[in-house]
């Protein structure tokens, strides 16, 4: 995957939003826990070229699933599978989704 010339080994997708003019770096992840979040929080910090970050987990472990945000900048976004199955109904993606995996 490649930003502005560059190799991202540690983003699997980079977005722009033209709505609301931001970057966007997503790292998918199919399980994690709270250690591995943290690895990639520490080494996305560092990347100014981007406004938000997400952090998506199909199957997170206990410790992430029970990680309290509370503390956290708005700038890096956490989502589990829970959320991640909220979305694809309020946008009716079950369809879509329902055809990928079949």
């Amino acid at each position: 995957m490649d930003y502005a010339g560059g190799n991202l080994p540690d983003i699997d997708l980079a977005l722009f939003s033209p709505i609301t003019n931001e970057n966007m770096a997503v790292q998918i992840r199919c399980r994690s826990g709270l250690t591995q979040f943290n690895d990639w929080r520490n080494i996305v910090s560092s990347m100014d070229q981007f406004d938000r970050f997400y952090y998506v987990v199909h199957t997170p472990l206990d410790n992430l699933r029970k990680y309290n945000r509370a503390d956290e900048e708005e700038k890096i976004d956490l989502l589990l599978n829970e959320r991640l199955s909220e979305l694809v109904v309020c946008y009716g993606l079950v369809d879509w989704l329902i055809r990928k995996v079949s």
